[in-house]
């Protein structure tokens, strides 16, 4: 059957400015009359439609879809895969969210002022628990096994980031040395006592925090950001521990 552009828009529920801008994306193309040179839809493309409002239902972008729609079922499967892993990171995101806002309105209800340090904790702490849950999935089970049986209190937490930052810092501080110097081997030493301090030696933790600092340009944003703020330090201390291979 061949359906003009209004016909084909009451069919699909969608207007006839969604379907021309679906046009714009590539996502689909009308077939042209050769004899009148009118344009038309026919059955194929609402079988396109429907993958095309299947796949942007659970999240994809429409370029992304154009992509798959043009490629061939396994590369889909995995896509489906990846998208399927993205929503559950974002529904695990949503429930600290809405812990942390549950925490929040016990705290008002509890108080006829809000106590703000009470809740920009409340939001560190969502925070943190967002990073927790990005950092877990590059940890083996046994990896993970190995951090639960080390659990750190809150105060242990906080002295291990106060040492990190002020290592950091002394790094930025006097990033212009030379990587053999004693100072620079210092500073790897210290560098590698705080990682031990975390790993307590397992090399399964190892490799993931590896793997971990690895992706990290797809890290939560407040930790990217962190990481591009003393992005220096970690460059330097790269080259001194490449001045200890050669």
């Amino acid at each position: 059957m061949k359906f003009k552009i209004g016909e084909f828009s009451e069919i699909t529920g969608l207007s006839i400015k969604t379907l021309r801008f679906y046009e714009a994306k590539g996502l689909i193309s009308p077939n042209r009359d050769e004899f009148t040179g009118y344009r038309y839809f026919d059955t194929q493309h609402l079988i396109k439609i429907e993958q095309v409002l299947a796949l942007k239902f659970v999240g994809f972008k429409l370029s992304e879809i154009r992509d798959m729609l043009n490629t061939n079922v396994l590369d889909l499967d995995e896509s489906l895969v990846m998208q399927k892993e993205i929503l559950k990171s974002k529904i695990n995101e949503c429930n600290l969210a809405l812990k942390a806002i549950d925490k929040i309105e016990k705290e008002i209800s509890s108080k006829t002022e809000l106590d703000w340090n009470n809740f920009m904790n409340i939001i560190r702490s969502f925070r943190m628990e967002k990073t927790k849950d990005w950092a877990n999935k590059y940890y083996s089970d046994d990896a993970k096994k190995s951090i639960e049986n080390h659990p750190y209190s809150a105060q242990e937490i906080e002295q291990s980031q106060t040492k990190w930052q002020n290592l950091i810092d002394e790094i930025k501080q006097n990033a212009d040395i030379d990587p053999k110097s004693e100072m620079a081997q210092e500073f790897a030493d210290r560098w590698t006592a705080l990682i031990n301090e975390f790993t307590q030696g397992n090399q399964e933790v190892q490799s993931g925090l590896n793997d971990l600092w690895s992706d990290i340009d797809n890290a939560p944003s407040e930790m990217k950001t962190w990481y591009e703020q003393n992005k220096a330090a970690f460059e330097f201390i790269n080259k001194v521990f490449a001045s200890r291979e050669k």
